[in-house]
C-alpha cells in the first residue's frame, strides 16, 4: 500500500514538473527581456543620479527627475529580482508572502512613477503657461516627493490583502500548482475586479492630466512662439565672403543688420542713430542692445553663412527641448502601462481564453504585459537624446571629456 502511494506521489510530482517546464518555456522570453531591462536600468539610473547630483543649482523639475530615477532604480535592484524569482518558480510558488511582496512592489513603484510624472508636467505647465504665478520651489518639491512616495505606498496596501498565492487546477484532480495571482480567498469575489478598476481609473486620471497639461503647453508654445527669438531671412545669393546682408525680425519690433567686409551696422526701431562696431576677432561680434525694446544678438559668420543666437531665444529653445524630452518620456510611460493594464484586465475577465493561447501566444502575451518595465530603463536614454547637458556630464563622468564639470 505504501509503495502504491509513493508511486502515485512520484507520478504526480513528475507531472507537476512537466507543467512547471511548460510554464518555464512560456516565461523564458519575458525572463530574458526583464534581465536586459534590469541591467540597462541599473546602469542608466545610477548614471542619472550621479549626473543630477553634481548640479549646483537644482530646479523643481530636477528634484522630481531625481526622485523618478530613485524609484526606477529601486525597481531595477529590488522589484525585478523578485519578478525573476516568481518566474523561476513558475507553477510551484510556495511562499504566499513572496507573492504579496511582488504585487505590492509592482503597484507601488508604478503608481509613484506616474504621480511623479504628473508633478513634473505640472511644473512645466506652470513655468510655460503661467510664468508670473507661484512656482514650486526646490524645498517644496522635495517635500512633495516624500509625500507622493508615502501616499502611493499606502494606497497600494490593498494589494497585500487581495493578491497572493493562487491554486491552479490541472487535468489531474490530485495535482495542484501554485502561482502568484489573486489569493484563493478572493478568487470568487468581486474585490479583484474592483481593485483593478480603481487602479486603472487612477492611471487614466493621471494620463488625462498629463495629456491636458502637455497639450496646453504645446498650444501656448505654438501661439506665442513668434514672441521669442528672431525670424531670420538670409538670401541664398548673398553668401560670398566679401558682402552679405542679414535681416532680423524679432517680435514686436524690427532690427536690421547690414554687414560689409569689416563693419556691422545696427539700426534700432526707435533710434535714428546708427551704432557701428568693427569685427576684430574670431569672425564674430556681439551687438549690445541700444534700447529696452531690442534683444541682444550674437552674429557669427562661417563659410559665407550666418549663425545667430539671442539670449531670449536660446533660453526658449532650451525650455522647448526640456518640454519635448518630458513629453516623450510621458508618452512612452502612458502607452506601455496602458498596454499592460488592458492585458491584465483581459486576463481578469477571461482567464481561460488567455490560458489557452498556447506556448507562443502566452509568451507574446507575457512580454507585452511586462512592457511597462521598460520605463525603469528608458528614461536615461531619453535624457541622453534630448538633453545636451546630460550628454556632456555623462561623457565627463565616463572620462570621455576632459573639460571640467560645471
Amino acid at each position: 500500500m505504501r509503495n502504491a502511494v509513493f508511486l502515485v506521489a512520484t507520478r504526480n510530482d513528475d507531472y507537476l514538473d512537466e507543467l512547471h517546464q511548460e510554464a518555464w518555456l512560456k516565461n523564458l522570453p519575458v525572463f530574458i527581456y526583464i534581465i536586459v531591462i534590469a541591467t540597462m536600468g541599473m546602469l542608466g539610473n545610477t548614471l542619472t543620479l550621479f549626473v543630477y547630483a553634481i548640479k549646483k543649482k537644482k530646479s523643481a523639475t530636477t528634484v522630481f527627475i531625481e526622485a523618478l530615477a530613485i524609484v526606477d532604480l529601486i525597481s531595477d535592484v529590488v522589484f525585478i529580482p523578485v519578478i525573476l524569482c516568481v518566474l523561476w518558480h513558475g507553477f510551484k510558488v510556495n511562499s504566499v508572502y513572496l507573492c504579496k511582496f511582488f504585487y505590492f512592489l509592482n503597484y507601488s513603484t508604478a503608481t509613484t512613477s506616474v504621480v511623479l510624472l504628473v508633478a513634473i508636467s505640472y511644473v512645466r505647465f506652470k513655468k510655460v503657461c503661467h510664468s508670473f504665478g507661484h512656482h514650486i520651489s526646490t524645498r517644496e518639491s522635495k517635500l512633495l516627493c516624500v509625500a507622493i512616495v508615502f501616499a502611493c505606498f499606502f494606497l497600494c496596501t490593498p494589494h497585500v490583502i487581495i493578491q497572493g498565492r493562487q491554486t491552479m487546477n490541472t487535468t489531474r484532480s490530485a495535482v495542484k500548482g501554485y502561482m502568484c495571482r489573486v489569493d484563493d480567498k478572493y478568487v470568487d469575489t468581486h474585490w479583484p475586479l474592483v481593485l483593478h478598476v480603481v487602479f486603472t481609473s487612477l492611471f487614466l486620471v493621471c494620463s488625462s492630466c498629463l495629456t491636458y497639461m502637455y497639450a496646453r503647453i504645446g498650444i501656448f508654445a505654438w501661439r506665442h512662439g513668434s514672441l521669442y527669438g528672431a525670424r531670420i531671412g538670409l538670401s541664398d545669393t548673398q553668401t560670398n565672403d566679401d558682402e552679405a546682408s542679414l535681416e532680423l525680425h524679432p517680435s514686436p519690433d524690427k532690427t536690421e543688420l547690414t554687414r560689409n567686409a569689416t563693419l556691422y551696422l545696427q539700426v534700432t526701431p526707435e533710434d535714428s542713430g546708427i551704432d557701428t562696431k568693427t569685427l576684430e576677432q574670431d569672425n564674430a561680434i556681439r551687438l549690445d542692445k541700444s534700447d529696452s525694446n531690442c534683444n541682444v544678438y550674437t552674429v557669427n559668420r562661417k563659410k559665407g553663412k550666418f549663425r545667430i543666437a539671442d539670449s531670449v531665444g536660446s533660453r526658449q529653445r532650451h525650455n522647448g527641448r526640456t518640454t519635448r524630452m518630458l513629453l516623450v518620456l510621458t508618452s512612452i510611460y502612458i502607452l506601455t502601462n496602458l498596454t499592460s493594464l488592458v492585458l491584465l484586465l483581459l486576463r481578469t475577465i477571461k482567464p481561460k481564453e488567455v490560458a489557452n493561447l498556447g506556448t507562443t501566444g502566452v509568451s507574446i502575451y507575457n512580454v507585452f504585459v511586462a512592457s511597462y518595465l521598460i520605463n525603469t530603463a528608458v528614461n536615461p536614454i531619453i535624457y541622453s537624446v534630448w538633453n545636451r547637458t546630460f550628454r556632456l556630464h555623462c561623457r565627463q563622468l565616463l572620462g570621455l571629456n576632459k573639460s571640467r564639470l560645471s
